[in-house]
């Protein structure tokens, strides 16, 4: 491909620089690994899954294009977005309930945004969560 692949020819000036790049001879390796698919492929993206699939580890895939960027003619590839949570959570979420000496719980919840508190004769922890859910939501 010669001088038709100028992506190529970016990244094997980069060559001298890839035995300092990473441990061992990882960087030569992952450098020569891009350099096969850009050969094979000149116009398509270099990618970490594509780098990881071939055995590197996420750390040095992200490196690697961070630094050779500019040869690949690409940017960096972005994080990857985290989903946020928009509605708020389905579950009970229980303070620690504890036990009178009179052998009353005290069990306090939030539910949906709402704080709940109850307080009641049970035989243990359990029955007490249960009866101060069933107290509001029965």
């Amino acid at each position: 491909m010669g001088n038709e692949n100028q992506r190529l020819e970016s990244l094997q000036q980069l060559d001298d620089e890839m035995l300092d790049f990473a441990r061992g001879d990882a960087g030569v390796r992952i450098h020569e690994a891009a350099k096969q698919i850009v050969e094979k492929f000149p116009n398509d993206l270099v990618t970490t899954s594509q780098l990881r699939a071939l055995g590197f580890n996420i750390p040095l895939t992200k490196r690697y294009l961070e630094f050779t960027a500019d040869a690949l003619e690409q940017e960096p590839e972005p994080p990857p977005e985290v989903e946020k949570k928009t509605e708020q959570t389905k579950r009970p979420r229980f303070s620690a309930s504890h036990r009178h000496d009179d052998g009353q719980w005290v069990v306090k919840f939030e539910y949906s945004g709402q704080n709940y508190s109850w307080i009641g004769q049970a035989d243990n922890l359990k029955n007490a969560m249960i009866q101060a859910w069933q107290a509001y939501f029965s």
